[in-house]
């Protein structure tokens, strides 16, 4: 313990030292009744106090230093290295009329109080402003934050306190509401990092929610033909509806036929800005629609999982031509809403402040064998960026909460799925699977919904890929390969009709190369219709045909007639060979009689049929 005065400091534990009678300044003789058993001499301007144990009590280097160490002393001199006790009073609810904020901090310490400083950070913003605060008495400090911190944004403040000896403490964060005024609070305000800093375009479907609580947030009907502009989505019907109220935490699809840009304000309501706590939000097992009531960019989590969720949002800001979900991300940005999966019920944190312990745990991570591939489909006026495959620490091979099912559509779009199971199901928008294989194939289905081409598929990397691996891109109805993933595209001028298939192959060099003369073995060079057999056939045949793509089939039986005999086929299929039987039944499943019969393969772009002979 260093101390300025050797005086000072013994005037301070005199009444402690009961059986110390006599001091003399500058020679520090000290008489006691002698109690230990060894001491040893005093080096320079030192003073050394001897224990009751039979050894000395700390050992002093030489200077002007006086230590206290173990048993009565300990407890003695414990007092004088606490810190400052401290606790701080603001408003809890900041007025819109206020032209600054008064805080107060009660500190006291038994080495008197030194100074007393007011740090205020603004929401979004790394700045910290100092205030030093004003001694009222002897335990009393006051500081005032000036209006021009009194934003929107909102800010938290706290204060630390220092004793006579320097030792400092920092009270709790003070997150107080805030009021502000009409047409405070603005889509096109630059400070914010909106989505929309020219408002919402034309005629173009985008997720918006409120990044404040206003004090009245009815909707009144537009002067637009349906009479309203707002849509609140069901997750479990997918039907939209108008919604009466704005709800803070909550987005909603917003589309307008209004000549100009539309840009949200406040113009007929007060708001409160919110305090800059961690805020929860409910999430429901599916698609949630959710919005930040915060002014400024803030990330998410959820407590309960290791993995951080992913936003998805629809349409780019500065667009006028393209609509479609947009890359995933786990930052909100104010006015924006977002899609967010969840595989139970949970609650979603927003963080308006980084965890500093949490920065610097993966700040230290070292190098990660997980990898994930952004994938993205775009027309000339759709797109879907929200694709994912991978491998990550908490993925499995088969079905997981990291397999993200596809995004609920609004009217046209375009979409990239993948297939989770391998049972051709492409109900998927992401499927990332473990780190124990490293080799794997991704099957990938392009679809459109009333949006013609030409169409680019391309890839992009969202992480480092581990050393050793490989990629390789299937065009599989060109048979094409592309190696260099992430600087090559695939072009598809033609419509994607019910699906376009495309593959992607990860792993060591031997095991792509492999995978690529294996799966262009299975793809047909065109479509066709193969004769039954056995032929002639009773009751039963086999009629084998091959897709080179992917497509909507079906499969008919018809008589001499041109009559509709069965429908033995009328489904999507994936490219490759296939087998239908037919067991002499018709569509009620009564035996047909002996006699000529057709097989007629059909698609999008492609008809065949051949002859059939019954003989019973």
């Amino acid at each position: 313990m260093v101390i300025v005065s050797k005086m000072r400091m013994i005037n301070k534990i005199t009444i402690f030292l009961l059986l110390l009678p006599l001091l003399v300044a500058q020679g520090l003789i000290i008489k006691t009744q002698h109690l230990s058993q060894s001491q040893g001499p005093m080096t320079g301007d030192s003073l050394r106090l001897v224990g009751t144990v039979g050894a000395s009590i700390s050992n002093l280097p030489s200077g002007d230093t006086l230590s206290l160490d173990g048993g009565f002393l300990a407890a003695v001199t414990g007092l004088y290295r606490k810190p400052p006790s401290l606790r701080t009073e603001i408003t809890d609810k900041i007025s819109k009329e206020a032209e600054s904020v008064t805080v107060q901090a009660i500190t006291q310490d038994i080495n008197g109080i030194l100074s007393a400083n007011l740090y205020v950070q603004v929401g979004g913003s790394d700045t910290i402003t100092e205030i030093p605060m004003i001694s009222l008495d002897d335990s009393t400090y006051q500081a005032n934050i000036p209006d021009s911190l009194l934003t929107v944004k909102n800010f938290r403040s706290w204060v630390i306190s220092v004793d006579g000896m320097y030792y400092d403490a920092t009270s709790d964060y003070e997150t107080p509401a805030l009021e502000f005024g009409e047409n405070e609070l603005r889509m096109d305000d630059s400070s914010m990092a909106s989505r929309f800093p020219d408002g919402v375009l034309e005629n173009r479907w985008r997720m918006v929610s409120w990044p404040a609580e206003l004090l009245d947030g009815g909707l009144q009907n537009s002067s637009l033909e349906n009479g309203f502009v707002f849509y609140d989505r069901n997750p479990v019907t997918n039907k939209l509806s108008k919604p009466d109220t704005i709800i803070t935490g909550k987005a909603y699809w917003f589309k307008h036929h209004y000549a100009d840009n539309v840009i949200f304000s406040n113009h007929n309501t007060d708001g409160t800005a919110v305090p800059l706590v961690d805020h929860n939000i409910s999430l429901e097992e599916g698609w949630n629609m959710i919005g930040s009531p915060f002014s400024f960019p803030v990330s998410v989590k959820v407590k309960e999982d290791v993995s951080t969720p992913l936003l998805y949002t629809y349409g780019y800001s500065d667009s006028t031509e393209t609509d479609g979900w947009t890359e995933p991300t786990t930052t909100l940005y104010p006015w924006s809403g977002y899609a967010v999966y969840s595989d139970r019920a949970k609650t979603l944190t927003l963080q308006p402040f980084e965890d500093p312990v949490e920065e610097s745990r993966d700040a230290g991570r070292s190098a990660s064998p997980e990898w994930v591939l952004n994938l993205k489909l775009k027309s000339r006026n759709y797109l879907d960026y929200s694709g994912l495959i991978g491998r990550r620490e908490l993925g499995q091979e088969g079905e997981d909460a990291l397999d993200v099912p596809a995004l609920p559509s609004i009217e046209s779009f375009v979409a990239v799925r993948t297939e989770v199971n391998g049972n051709g199901d492409f109900n998927y928008g992401a499927d990332i699977r473990s780190l124990e294989e490293f080799n794997g194939v991704w099957n990938l289905r392009l679809i459109s919904d009333g949006i013609g081409g030409p169409y680019t598929f391309s890839i992009a990397t969202q992480s480092d890929v581990p050393s050793g691996m490989e990629f390789a891109l299937l065009d599989i109805p060109n048979k094409k390969v592309i190696q260099n993933i992430f600087s090559e595209s695939i072009t598809i001028s033609e419509s994607l009709g019910s699906g376009y298939d495309v593959t992607v192959i990860a792993g060591d060099e031997q095991y792509v190369e492999d995978m690529i003369r294996q799966i262009f073995e299975t793809i047909p060079d065109n479509f066709s219709l193969s004769q039954n057999y056995p032929n002639p056939f009773n009751p039963t045949t086999k009629i084998d045909f091959a897709l080179p793509r992917s497509a909507d089939v079906s499969i008919t039986i018809y008589n001499l007639m041109g009559q509709q005999v069965n429908v033995l086929m009328n489904s999507n299929l994936e490219y490759g060979y296939h087998t239908v039987t037919w067991n002499g039944l018709d569509q009620f499943g009564r035996p047909v009689s002996s006699g000529v019969y057709f097989s007629e393969l059909r698609t999008r772009t492609f008809r065949q049929t051949k002859k059939m002979l019954l003989l019973k």
